[in-house]
Formats: structure tokens, C-alpha cells, sequence
């Protein structure tokens, strides 16, 4: 703002450069704020660099050592919020939300007004089940920062689960109006509107989420499942094979793809494709079902029973797969079975 125009940023990107080496640092931990004189902050060149050396790992996907090189720093200071946070943030990579909570936690107890601690915090809540607690934590995160796009959308995801979804789109909406590239709102928008079947707008939803995230397998899922439903099966097989593409080891995308061979009577696609769902995710309670219901179509009672047993042993209380169980065993003539 400068009124002199050589001291002022030559483009807008040029700013964003500035912003993005911000946002790293601050997620790294290696950020460093301007404090009252009065606050002493002393920390070691050697914390430095071990909270450097992780953002480092971290960028190379490499969560494990990033994880241990956040410990590392730790271990020179524990009382280093920025190291648990970012210690946090990588065991939730990691799907270790526990431990990722209790880092999250020791990082608010040295500065309770981290804000992406606070939402770290909410986030695992959500994956734990606490839905009231990751709420309270997320409105925390919004006293203190109210145009915080990831806690609205974290606030809306704990409302979805409480069985508010109106208040959930409207703290979506929220989000997409401070970010209205955050894809993960787009797609937990998507969510609650095709639970609602408002199945246009989910659509329109999904696509946000895809076009500002391509090359996320979840996003693509999330459209193959409201194309499903809206029963355009081809541009829904599409979806799903975009998934399964970005990632081959995602078994939401293989179940998806099983559902539509099925639909459309290709019964041994359907079956290797929800075999391949079962292999991958052996508690994916659904995809073992919907085997059996193929393998029964194919005349193979004997493994649809194995494949109901499969499902049963997961979650006794399926009463999908005792269903399917029992005709089966109707098929093979065992009446008293069935």
C-alpha cells in the first residue's frame, strides 16, 4: 500500500509467494510472531532446526520421520506449542487420531488460543466420535478466530452428526465464504445435501470439491455416490474409476464400482470388484453383503454363505446379511437353516 510504486510487491503473485512461505512456516512451527518485550521467547538453534527439518519431511509425505523429527524437538523443549501441534497434525495424517488428540492437547495447555491446535483438536473429536466435544472446540477456535474456514467446517461436520444438518450447511457455507476453494467443505457440503436427497445441489457441491481438488479419491467417490443415486449409472461408474485410479487401495471406490456392474447385470465385474473392496478393507461390513447378494445371482450359494458369514462376524446385528444368509440357504434346500 505504499504510495511508492518500487515499494510496493510488483504482482498479486508476488504477494502469494509471500503468503504461501507464511502459511509453511506456520505450519512447520518455524514461524516466528512479533511478542510483547515482555514475553520472553527462547528458542534453541538446535529446535529450530529439528522444527524445520520436519516441515521438510512433511512435504515429502515422509510422515513417520516428520512425526520423529516433532519429537525431537520436543524433547529439547517440551513446552514448544508448535511442536506438538505439528506433532498432532502428523499422527492425524497418519489415522493415530488418539495420540494425535493428546498432542493437540499438550500444544493448548502452553497456548490455548492456537487456533489450528484448537481445530486439530475438533477434528479428532469427529473421528472419535465425540461429536459435543469437537463442537464446543470448534466454536472455541471461531471466538477466537471467526473467519476460520477449516473450524467451520469442522463445527459443520460435528452439527451433521448431532442430527443438525441445516445448521451444518449453513457453517458449510460459512466456510466456502471465507475459502471458497476448500474443497473438503465442498464435499462435506455434498454429504449432508445428498443425505437430505437434494441430489442437484450435492451434485453441484461434488463437483466444486473435484474441480478445486482433482486428484483426491474421496471427492471423486463422493460423486460417484450422488450420481448413483440420481441413477446415472455411467457417469457414476466414471466417478468411481477416477477414485480407484488416484488411489487403487480405497475400497469405498471399489464398492462403488461393484454397485454399478450389479446394476447393470455384469455379475462377475461386480464380484471381483467387491472382492476387491473386502480385500482391502476386510471390515468393509457392506461390501462383504453386497458379495453375497452377487454370488448368490451367480448360483454360488456356498461362498455367498461364506460371504454373508464374513459380514455377520463383522456387525452380528446386519440384518442385511442374515436376510441374504437365509436365502441362500433356501437356494441349497437347507430349510431348516434357513
Amino acid at each position: 500500500l505504499n504510495m511508492t510504486s518500487d515499494q510496493r510487491p510488483a504482482s498479486a503473485q508476488e504477494v502469494s509467494l509471500v503468503l504461501r512461505h507464511i502459511d509453511q512456516q506456520r505450519i512447520s512451527g518455524t514461524l516466528v510472531y512479533s511478542l510483547p518485550k515482555t514475553v520472553p521467547t527462547k528458542v534453541s538453534s538446535k529446535t529450530n532446526q529439528a522444527m524445520q527439518n520436519a516441515y521438510v519431511l512433511y512435504s515429502q509425505r515422509r510422515l513417520e520421520d516428520a512425526t520423529a523429527a516433532y519429537e525431537r524437538a520436543l524433547k529439547d523443549d517440551d513446552k514448544n506449542a508448535q511442536a506438538w501441534q505439528g506433532r498432532g497434525l502428523m499422527l492425524a495424517l497418519r489415522g493415530q487420531h488418539r495420540d494425535a488428540l493428546q498432542s493437540f492437547e499438550r500444544a493448548l495447555q502452553v497456548d490455548s488460543r492456537l487456533v489450528t491446535a484448537l481445530n486439530g483438536k475438533g477434528s479428532a473429536l469427529n473421528y472419535l466420535r465425540r461429536y459435543r466435544e469437537a463442537l464446543d472446540t470448534f466454536e472455541r477456535a471461531l471466538s477466537i478466530e471467526p473467519d476460520n474456514a477449516s473450524a467451520w467446517d469442522g463445527k459443520g461436520t460435528a452439527q451433521n452428526a448431532l442430527g443438525q444438518p441445516e445448521q451444518a450447511l449453513k457453517s458449510y457455507d460459512l466456510a466456502l465464504h471465507y475459502n471458497p476453494r476448500l474443497a473438503l467443505a465442498w464435499n462435506n457440503k455434498a454429504l449432508v445435501l445428498r443425505q437430505l436427497r437434494r441430489y442437484q445441489d450435492a451434485l453441484t457441491s461434488s463437483e466444486e470439491a473435484t474441480t478445486h481438488e482433482r486428484n483426491n479419491a474421496t471427492y471423486w467417490n463422493s460423486k460417484g455416490l450422488v450420481l448413483y443415486d440420481m441413477g446415472r449409472l455411467s457417469e457414476a461408474h466414471k466417478a468411481f474409476q477416477e477414485a480407484a485410479r488416484l488411489n487403487p487401495n480405497f475400497a469405498p471406490a471399489w464398492y462403488g464400482i461393484g454397485n454399478i456392474l450389479h446394476a447393470q447385470h455384469t455379475l462377475p465385474g461386480a464380484r471381483d470388484a467387491f472382492n476387491r473392496a473386502v480385500k482391502i478393507d476386510p471390515r468393509f461390513v457392506r461390501a462383504w453383503d453386497r458379495l453375497g447378494n452377487v454370488l448368490s445371482d451367480l448360483g454360488d450359494y456356498s461362498k455367498a454363505v461364506d460371504a454373508y458369514n464374513e459380514a455377520i462376524r463383522v456387525d452380528s446385528k446386519y440384518a442385511s446379511a442374515y436376510n441374504g444368509k437365509a436365502n441362500a440357504w433356501l437356494k441349497l434346500g437347507r430349510y431348516d437353516l434357513a
